[in-house]
């Protein structure tokens, strides 16, 4: 949920980073600077939020008054406030060496009375992080899927709570914690089949399964604790808000009830439960998405009986309640970013406060990555490996697969033939990362995907926000994705496709439409994860080579095999 209890008035935090307070263990107070843009000493102005633009934290007050905050380190993500802290990420990590994508970063939090910077975290590679006032210590999600206690005044002395462990939700009272867990065998960089839904108890030690073999992440707590709502696509093949009681039982559907593609009357899901927000009434659930780049700003209202319905108040970012009864969310246009009060009744705004710049995208909302050069056009090496029949010394399935796109751009990612730790692609290379179970083959946003050979769509998942991120896990990591089945025990996915894959079930000629590229799920980026199961990992690389087996799946010509 988001943090909102920083009661710290504008102009005292400009007077104690201005005359330089006491100094932090990581940065002097003297290395701080505040640009206070609109304030001054008497002012009482209570800050509401905070948010990085052009690399600077802006501090933004509910009078629309704004102040800056330039800490001298590379901050990507505002976590949230906490009584007179502010939780930041900065000192982001690469995804990949030599990448600009970002994988994680460390913490920090800021005293905004007394000019302290302290680090929090030390190599954990941060993804999430959230203030928990009842257990007194903050909640940290890594990047090899552990989630940890950090106590901001003795922060070497972490406890870890569970691995394997994704998309954390403490409750009020901080005693029970809900969490996606992910399958026992699963390592950092391949998706998991499953992602199932647990409750520990953090008195008790206990662990509890809520839900098994489906994709059930971002579990929220209902206002009265009784209850978890919590999303899920494998179930229906529509990505949509479910509830299961905290005690146990069978898990109800929400939203996109018989739904079978997403129109008119879907109703989108959270990008995650860090950007939802009861009303006080407990009646109304806010929250951000990001099916567009901009975002959006939907609320579910829940009556007292009948299916919850859908508000929606268009684009905007980070929306949370104002003290008002109305919305206040970031709205992005062509030339400007504003903060916007959204009227509940009418759907008007009215523009607050318009700032300088642009938003820094958090690490949680990773834009689109930028195609290279060198992935224009298939090398030679790349070519000749699809078309490489194998050299028969292994027994051949009468399977074999076309290119899945109607266009080759070349391939940004291998197959990881090294079990353990390491990278190895079929070329004894690292154009891999770990645990890669698939070929991402590079695309734009709409390419179209086909079928590589026949087969029955057994599952899919539609529905997921187009814009992925690092650290996503709708559709099981994949986004909007098909899966098939071809007989004799191969099996493929088609990954992280836009909204709009095909509907139905059942049996497909080989060259049949799937859908278009995209970027959903754990993706910063357009492209196709071309994923195919038959030996087990790790012996399905679809390419023949000196690191890989010596059998390629793909037809001799990239055409369907009749």
């Amino acid at each position: 949920m988001r943090i909102r209890t920083n009661t710290l008035p504008l102009s005292a935090l400009a007077l104690s980073l201005a005359l330089g307070c006491q100094a932090g263990d990581d940065l002097n107070a003297e290395d701080l600077a505040i640009d206070q843009v609109a304030s001054s000493e008497d002012d009482n102005s209570v800050i509401s939020r905070a948010m990085v633009v052009d690399g600077v934290i802006v501090l933004y007050a509910e009078d629309g008054k704004t102040s800056e905050i330039d800490l001298g380190v590379e901050v990507v993500d505002v976590h949230g406030i906490v009584g007179e802290r502010l939780l930041i990420g900065a000192s982001p990590r690469p995804l990949l060496p030599g990448s600009d994508e970002l994988g994680g970063h460390d913490l920090y939090s800021v005293d905004l009375e007394g000019g302290d910077l302290r680090q929090l975290s030390f190599g954990q590679e941060v993804v999430r992080a959230e203030w928990s006032e009842a257990a007194g210590r903050v909640l940290v999600s890594t990047r090899s899927m552990e989630l940890i206690f950090i106590d901001l005044d003795s922060p070497s002395e972490f406890e870890i709570l569970v691995d394997h462990a994704i998309t954390p939700a403490l409750s009020a009272d901080g005693e029970l914690l809900a969490y996606g867990r992910l399958p026992d065998d699963w390592s950092p960089g391949s998706l998991p089949e499953s992602i199932d839904l647990h409750l520990l108890d953090l008195k008790a030690g206990s662990d509890r399964e809520l839900t098994t073999g489906f994709d059930d992440i971002e579990p929220i707590w209902s206002p009265d604790g009784e209850s978890l709502l919590f999303l899920s696509g494998a179930r229906t093949g529509i990505h949509s808000f479910w509830e299961i009681e905290v005690g146990g039982g069978a898990p109800d559907q929400l939203t996109n009830i018989g739904a079978e593609t997403v129109n008119d009357s879907f109703v989108p899901s959270p990008s995650s439960n860090t950007e939802v927000e009861w009303s006080a009434d407990g009646a109304t659930l806010l929250y951000g998405a990001h099916y567009s780049e901009v975002g959006e700003v939907h609320a579910l209202h829940f009556a007292a009986d009948g299916a919850p319905t859908l508000l929606s108040f268009g684009s905007g970012q980070q929306p949370q309640w104002t003290g008002e009864g109305t919305i206040s969310a970031l709205a992005i246009t062509s030339s400007s970013l504003d903060v916007v009060a959204i009227d509940l009744q009418s759907g008007d705004r009215e523009v607050r406060q318009s700032l300088a710049g642009t938003l820094t995208t958090p690490l949680s909302r990773v834009a689109e990555r930028a195609q290279s050069d060198e992935n224009a056009s298939p090398s030679m090496a790349e070519i000749e490996a699809m078309m490489n029949p194998g050299d028969g010394t292994t027994e051949r399935s009468s399977v074999r697969f076309q290119l899945p796109m109607n266009n080759y751009y070349g391939i940004n990612f291998h197959y990881d033939n090294d079990a353990g730790w390491g990278l190895r692609d079929k070329n004894c290379g690292t154009q891999t990362y770990n645990g890669h179970k698939g070929t991402d083959f590079t695309a734009n946003y709409g390419n179209t995907i086909y079928t590589a050979a026949a087969g029955s769509i057994y599952q899919r998942n539609d529905g997921c926000a187009t814009t992925g991120y690092y650290g996503n896990w709708c559709g099981n990591g994949f986004g909007n994705h098909v899966r098939m089945d071809h007989g004799g025990n191969w099996k493929t996915i088609y990954g992280h496709m836009t909204n709009g894959t095909v509907t139905g079930y059942g049996w497909r000629n080989c060259g049949a439409y799937l859908g278009v590229s995209g970027s959903s799920g754990n993706s910063t980026g357009a492209h196709l994860h071309f994923e195919v199961q038959r030996y087990g990992y790790p012996n399905d690389d679809p390419f023949s080579g000196q690191c890989s087996g010596p059998e390629s799946y793909w037809t001799a010509n990239w055409q369907c095999q009749w």
